[in-house]
């Protein structure tokens, strides 16, 4: 869970998201309170899609979780996208688009 005031690169995640941000990359964190943490090094950024029955915050769990058996160093993500599958006027699947960002090494 996150300490302290969140960046301004990570407002707006709801709670669930924002459990997901390592508290290092928060002001609060490793950073001092008057200093924004700094990322050094080179990322890549890739795009994964996570699929759940239940909702979108489950969707975006799931490709994480699954993305981090064969991806390294994974730093942050974004929502790149929502949308879902409806069959018989019911939803039957949520979908979410994320960018993650990884560093290299």
């Amino acid at each position: 869970m996150t300490t302290g005031v969140v960046s301004p690169q990570w407002a707006g995640l709801d709670a669930a998201a924002e459990a997901m941000v390592p508290a290092s990359l928060t002001r609060g964190g490793d950073a001092p309170p008057d200093e924004e943490p700094r990322m050094s090094g080179v990322y890549k950024k890739i795009e994964i899609v996570g699929t759940s029955p239940t909702g979108f915050d489950e969707a975006t769990r799931a490709a994480i979780e699954e993305a981090s058996k064969s991806i390294r160093h994974m730093a942050w993500f974004e929502v790149a996208e929502q949308r879902g599958a409806i069959k018989g006027g019911k939803i039957t699947e949520f979908q979410v688009t994320l960018r993650v960002g990884f560093k290299l090494e």
